[in-house]
């Protein structure tokens, strides 16, 4: 048990207090889609001995000295909830339900702060957990068939409807996919193809039009990131394969091709204005009414739904139809513009820095060495294929979605962060060494 503990724990403790860490991680991704409740209940777990270690991690970060990277990262996690309070406090207003999800991404600085300090290979679990946690959809839909007749055939679970469940599906194929690695068993390798091929089944079943888009990014940003390791002809094949499957999709899956044409039909239509109310049509609709309504409100926001008393004015009926109003009444389906609604201008700030402050992080984690790299790269294509989802979801607002988004990014950032301190603290071994050499061999020509 040790040993396979201190395959995934660089700072082993207690074996049943690291056996228990590990579980509750792996389960946070597991259960993210198929039971209701399982990512957020893990979070508050493995608050319990993040903050048992408190004192332990500020000794460890005195020792280690000041880290910028860290400090952005715990700012960029701790502004949703800020500029949630900064909304309400010049609205003057008082409302809690709406630190929810907010809250789950601060509490995730814990998380951050534990894995750093007890070195945890979140990769490692990733690889078992976001695989497993696929097959395990699969077969929740084939013995579940219920909540996907409730959609219309689209995939989906008891709380998750197809949207939601089609992009999480894609992102946890891209997490198996950025996985795979030299230095896996033939066994775990089979595992994350059987996780990439388990959640291209889960996407094209949920029909979202989202998913679909983020195929090709997924599979872009693998290519552009582990180019060094990958030879130009396997690269050029490659390209060609992914070019041959997706032809092959488009024509064998007629669903699939008449959801993406769509896209740009409806895009069209509602640009020249002859059909403003189809699917695509509404939603960019909802996006200028979020415009118009945050011009108004630049400052204070109007929280959850104070927007709504001003959908009936004159500067909102002139462009948006009953139907974009009513439709509006959720939000309008776009991070960005649904926290500066929310916030006004302090939510958009902590939405930008949230996407901002991870990628910064990963992107300069590639320097720190191959174990950072992988988790560099992983987190990069994660918040990036994130951050694209947003545009036509609300991928914080929800606390399921909130919690998993703010656990892989600090447990990933946790982990390359690590790194960089192990990094550091063997380059200023050595930096001794080499001086102590270059010492010795300028008075060898002095005897000379």
């Amino acid at each position: 048990m040790k040993k396979c503990i201190a395959r995934y724990v660089g700072q082993t403790g207690a074996p049943w207090l690291d056996a228990y860490v590990l579980a509750v991680t792996a389960m946070s991704i597991v259960g993210l889609l198929s039971l209701r409740a399982t990512t957020n209940t893990c979070l508050f777990l493995l608050l319990v001995p993040a903050l048992a270690a408190t004192g332990k991690m500020w000794r460890d970060a005195r020792e280690r000295g000041p880290d910028p990277m860290l400090r952005w990262m715990c700012i960029a996690l701790a502004l949703p909830i800020v500029s949630v309070l900064i909304g309400q406090v010049l609205r003057g207003e008082w409302i809690p339900k709406a630190y929810d999800a907010p809250s789950r991404i601060l509490i995730s600085i814990g998380v951050l702060l534990y894995f750093r300090y007890k070195r945890i290979d979140f990769v490692g679990l990733i690889r078992v957990a976001a695989p497993l946690s696929l097959l395990i959809l699969v077969a929740e839909i084939k013995l579940d068939p219920q909540p996907t007749a409730l959609w219309g055939g689209r995939f989906a679970t008891y709380f998750a409807d197809t949207d939601m469940f089609g992009v999480y599906a894609l992102l946890l194929a891209m997490l198996s996919l950025f996985g795979i690695g030299p230095d896996q068993s033939r066994l775990a390798r089979a595992l994350s193809i059987a996780g990439i091929l388990a959640g291209l089944y889960l996407v094209a079943g949920s029909q979202t039009r989202t998913a679909y888009l983020l195929v090709p990014l997924a599979a872009a940003l693998w290519l552009w990131l582990k180019r060094p390791s990958i030879r130009r002809k396997h690269f050029v094949a490659l390209i060609a394969l992914g070019i041959a499957l997706l032809a092959v999709t488009l024509i064998w899956h007629d669903v699939l091709s008449v959801r993406l044409v769509s896209v740009y039909r409806e895009t069209e239509m509602w640009l020249n204005g002859s059909n403003r109310d189809t699917s695509g049509g509404l939603r960019l609709t909802m996006w200028h009414m979020a415009w118009e309504l945050f011009r108004h409100s630049p400052w204070s926001g109007y929280g959850d739904t104070g927007f709504r008393a001003f959908l009936d004015e004159p500067w909102i009926t002139s462009f948006a139809s009953e139907a974009a109003r009513q439709t509006i009444y959720d939000g309008p389906h776009n991070e960005l513009l649904a926290n500066m609604l929310r916030s006004g201008i302090a939510g958009g700030i902590a939405i930008v820095a949230l996407f901002a402050a991870p990628i910064v992080t990963f992107w300069r984690a590639r320097q720190y060495g191959p174990r950072a790299r992988i988790a560099a790269d992983m987190g990069l294509a994660f918040v990036i294929c994130l951050m694209f989802a947003s545009v036509a979801f609300e991928t914080f607002t929800l606390k399921y979605t909130a919690t998993f988004n703010g656990l892989l990014i600090a447990g990933l950032a946790g982990q390359v962060l690590a790194e960089r301190a192990k990094a550091g603290r063997t380059a200023g071994r050595t930096r001794p060494n080499e001086k102590a050499l270059e010492l010795a061999t300028g008075a060898l020509k002095s005897a000379a």
